[in-house]
């Protein structure tokens, strides 16, 4: 008799709250109804640097693939592009991509622009680089990448809190003036309209044909806590409204202890977040491609 070793090396969950085991339980009962979303970075190692073509884990591909199969559905929530998704070799199947925070939204062979391209934005991009250099914010971020509804200025190096107060303090009027918004994260800060991850999951959940048995986040960044803020108002059964009183599952891939403490789940983090992701092939019956070629 040969025996069949579990993908995830027999790594089990282990719940912090009650909510976290009943989510566990609808996802064990209910798979096909489920709803599985993941932040790309922070969750998908080497996913960070879209427009670098690093080297995704070959076991991604193929897992997310099945799980988008096997459930109600399965989508990457990222501050990506589609395309530049596309890029990492992640748009496979029947994943659904929430590019841009979910301002644009791609599965299968459709893709719709959810929020519209904010009218001040091409003006912002041509005004910001001498404003940059006049200020001198220029030594201190610099203009990383430019999508059709976001850009992104990364801090050349880590900034203290007082030092991004500061840079948010002098931006925030300029961007105002444009009726844009600031995004601001750990290393980075992001421009573009009025969203971010909590409606861009409430957006989604009220979009879908079904009423979902779960509703499941994992992420790895600060962004992800609003994200978990949506989750939050999803499970509340006093909300009189579709997809609302359903199980979710706030699951935080990361040691950061402020997120750690916000989560219903704490799972490894890269790269031994494949386990979390292995389990849930298992959990969903979907193992036979818990490795991919």
């Amino acid at each position: 008799m040969t025996t069949q070793t579990r993908p995830s090396g027999g790594w089990e969950p282990s719940p912090c709250t009650e909510a976290a085991r009943a989510a566990l339980e609808a996802l064990g009962n209910a798979p096909e109804r489920a709803v599985l979303l993941f932040a790309l970075n922070g969750t998908i190692p080497d996913a960070a640097e879209a427009r670098a073509r690093p080297g995704i884990d070959r076991r991604y591909p193929g897992i997310l693939a099945r799980l988008a199969e096997r459930t109600g559905a399965t989508g990457l929530l990222t501050g990506h592009s589609v395309s530049q998704v596309g890029d990492l070799g992640l748009a496979v199947g029947r994943l659904h991509i929430l590019g841009q925070l979910g301002c644009e939204w791609s599965h299968l062979d459709g893709h719709v622009e959810l929020v519209e391209i904010p009218a001040g934005l091409d003006e912002f991009r041509l005004s910001l680089p001498p404003w940059l250099k006049a200020s001198g914010m220029d030594r201190i971020v610099r203009i990383e990448d430019v999508r059709s509804h976001f850009m992104t200025l990364r801090y050349r190096e880590p900034l203290g809190r007082k030092q991004v107060e500061r840079l948010l303090g002098s931006l925030g009027p300029r961007v105002e003036k444009y009726g844009l918004a600031v995004l601001p994260g750990p290393q980075s800060v992001e421009i573009g309209p009025r969203t971010d991850e909590r409606r861009a999951v409430l957006r989604f959940v009220r979009e879908l044909p079904f009423t979902p048995s779960v509703v499941v986040h994992t992420g790895a960044s600060e962004g992800d806590w609003l994200a978990f803020r949506a989750l939050e108002l999803l499970r509340d059964r006093s909300v009189e409204l579709p997809r609302f009183g359903v199980p979710t599952l706030k699951v935080c891939a990361s040691t950061d202890p402020w997120l750690q403490a916000k989560a219903d789940l704490i799972v490894p983090e890269p790269p031994d977040t494949i386990r979390w992701f292995q389990w849930l092939c298992e959990i969903t019956g979907s193992e036979g491609t818990a490795t991919a070629p």
